[in-house]
């Protein structure tokens, strides 16, 4: 009886034993290695399936010189789907991939934490094919058995390391896009609900020395502390989005991508939280509002519409009304142009100004050039204005710009443009 109960204690012995070789970082890259070589190879999808089960599916990012240069990624993040898709067009008999010197290293000089589950590991690929030809090193980090990130090991990122990264995050500062497309200056710290589409950042870095391909997680935190989670962004779950920059030494200004909604807009109202992030470092925090919606009344020209209709010589309209680039007809019976010009109701008088001239005519000789300003009541949303010429133009566009002379509004807009043809 002893006998067997030694038997099976050997047994269960080997197997744990068995089973933490297994759970070895160094042999969870060998492992990745030899089955994409075998995937490849062979083009058994067992072995494509035995490569996701080595990864973190949802946490999964790559950031290594195959995903920058033969994905031509633009973010310079892969999720696992998207790497793996790279790699189809080498499946074939004569495909070789080798990973060797897999190893346990230190980045940056530093210690990864005692406590820290996640381990960087060194390997050297090779990847021989009739269409590739590539030597390089890459950075895998392991965490309980599984890959959460694969970068190029010369950016030499130091990720949940005891020390700290070199570089300084002295300032950051946001602007906002609203739903028609237009964006505030950097600096602005609120934006209107209903209102504003994208958020984008900017940041002031000071670093004693040239970092390559830095991860930069972003998170963005609702007024109810709830993650503004981007699912397809390939981030982990507790983040919003990531950017890789190119650290220079020196302090300088470095750009980030916007984070918004493609077809909607921010519509909860209240504090927000915006983070930068380095792997699980803090860089910097600072907060923004969203405000309720802005006020119907505005003290700047922000035009909604804008309609042409054609008017005869007593300045009756003989036509229905046009849109932008649009067509008025018979030309014979045509003695002018109502514009009906629509805009958001006002707060206060401001002046307009309105110039107008013929396709083709010379701007500061011919007669059809001509220009005026035109007020603007407060409390007002519209107004009507005529052009008429003594001989209107047959089948040359009339172009009309509009533009507020208004240098203390709130909010400046560039010239408005508008033509309408006469046939």
């Amino acid at each position: 009886m002893k006998k067997v109960l030694w038997g099976i204690a050997m047994c269960c012995c080997y197997a744990m034993s068995y089973a933490e070789l297994q759970q070895k970082p160094e042999n969870v890259v060998a492992d990745f290695g030899y089955f994409l070589n075998q995937w490849c190879r062979t083009n058994d999808t067992k072995y494509r399936e035995k490569i996701v089960d080595l990864c973190e599916g949802n946490g999964f990012r790559v950031s290594d010189q195959i995903a920058i240069e033969k994905a031509k990624y633009q973010g310079k993040y892969q999720d696992l789907n998207a790497y793996l898709k790279i790699f189809g067009d080498l499946r074939s008999n004569s495909t070789q991939i080798v990973f060797s010197n897999i190893k346990k290293v230190t980045i940056n000089n530093c210690k990864t934490k005692e406590d820290s589950e996640l381990q960087p590991i060194y390997a050297d690929i090779s990847i021989k094919s009739t269409k590739w030809n590539y030597r390089f090193s890459d950075l895998f980090y392991v965490k309980k058995g599984k890959i959460v990130y694969i970068g190029d090991y010369d950016g030499e990122v130091c990720l949940d390391c005891t020390c700290e990264l070199p570089i300084e995050v002295m300032q950051i500062e946001f602007k906002f896009a609203d739903v028609r497309g237009n964006e505030s200056k950097y600096g602005e710290e609120y934006a209107y609900s209903g209102d504003c589409q994208w958020i984008y950042s900017r940041a002031k870095i000071k670093s004693p020395k040239t970092i390559k391909d830095l991860p930069i997680l972003r998170r963005i935190l609702f007024p109810s502390g709830e993650n503004m989670h981007c699912p397809t962004c390939g981030v982990p779950k507790d983040f919003t989005s990531a950017d890789t920059i190119d650290v220079e030494e020196g302090e300088h200004w470095y750009y980030f991508r916007g984070t918004g909604y493609s077809n909607s807009s921010f519509s909860v109202q209240g504090k927000y939280q915006y983070e930068l992030w380095a792997a699980e470092t803090p860089l910097i925090a600072k907060s923004f509002v969203v405000l309720p919606p802005k006020p119907a009344i505005v003290d700047y020209l922000e035009i909604t519409n804008i309609e042409f209709v054609g008017i005869d010589k007593n300045d009756n309209e003989i036509t229905r009304p046009i849109q932008n680039n649009g067509v008025l007809s018979p030309y014979n019976k045509i003695k002018g142009i109502k514009v009906k010009l629509y805009y958001t109701k006002l707060s206060k008088d401001i002046n307009i100004n309105v110039v107008f001239d013929v396709e083709g005519k010379n701007l500061r000789d011919d007669y059809y050039t001509n220009s005026s300003t035109i007020q603007l009541q407060k409390n007002t949303k519209q107004c009507f204005f005529k052009i008429k010429y003594s001989k209107m133009p047959r089948n040359k566009y009339v172009r009309i710009e509009i533009s507020s002379d208004n240098s203390n509004a709130t909010n400046s807009r560039s010239k408005n443009i508008y033509n309408v043809k006469i046939e």
